[in-house]
């Protein structure tokens, strides 16, 4: 209820509206001491705004930080997709690779196979023509020596001799021209020619060796193992 005062006797009286005069001396003089209505809801309506502003704000922060988040996960994932497809692109290569090494390896042994080992012995000396006697494992699965000769080879000519399909394993040789041999001094290898004729004996290693122009000589082992392909044989000086 508003204050209100007379100018002419000072008396003060509340009332809801507007007097005319004042109820004491009649005045109409008055004055209102107090407005008619405070602006109560002004503060409210700004106090809400704050309370709006302070949680949109907050609102702000936390969608903020979640798309944050988000975008963090977003990245550590395709991240993470990249690795594994890179290791499994490593590891599909490697498995590649051994696939292939191992299909080289077993064409190669397709190839081998399908070939016959030859030796090509060459001579090399100045002038000598070189008779030639070769030994190598055949016959009993390889448990037994043949020998067989002789080749001629003429100075600076080369004369092959097949050892068999397939073969991998030691070949030896025993020559001889007008002032010297080809041998070796082990008795291991000590194998039966014939040296009045051509021969072929097929357990040069066993037999007795006893016939007329039959003897044992000590032949040389070539220095590697003979595969399936040509190996040259060079006899020099």
């Amino acid at each position: 209820m508003p204050l209100y005062k007379c100018k002419t006797c000072t008396h003060e009286f509340r009332v809801d509206v507007l007097p005319l005069e004042c109820d004491i001396c009649g005045g109409k003089n008055l004055v209102a001491l107090e407005p008619i209505s405070k602006p109560v809801k002004k503060p409210i309506i700004s106090d809400a705004k704050k309370k709006q502003s302070k949680l949109s704000f907050i609102t702000a922060i936390f969608l903020g930080m979640v798309l944050g988040i988000v975008c963090i996960w977003v990245f550590l994932w395709v991240f993470f997709i990249s690795f594994t497809r890179g290791l499994d692109n490593n590891t599909l290569n490697l498995k590649i690779q051994n696939i292939q090494r191992e299909k080289d390896e077993l064409q190669a042994q397709l190839n081998q196979s399908g070939q016959t080992t030859i030796v090509r012995f060459c001579n090399q000396t100045r002038g000598e023509t070189i008779n030639l006697a070769v030994g190598y494992w055949d016959g009993n699965n390889g448990t037994e020596l043949r020998t067989k000769g002789w080749l001629t080879i003429y100075p600076s000519k080369c004369e092959e001799v097949d050892v068999g399909k397939s073969y991998t394993g030691s070949v030896y040789m025993y020559g001889q021209s007008e002032t010297r041999f080809w041998n070796s001094n082990l008795p291991d290898l000590s194998f039966c020619v014939n040296s009045l004729r051509v021969f072929d004996f097929i357990n040069a290693n066993q037999m007795p060796c006893n016939e007329i122009g039959e003897k044992k000589v000590m032949m040389k082992a070539f220095v590697v193992t003979v595969t399936p392909g040509t190996t040259v044989w060079n006899l020099g000086e």
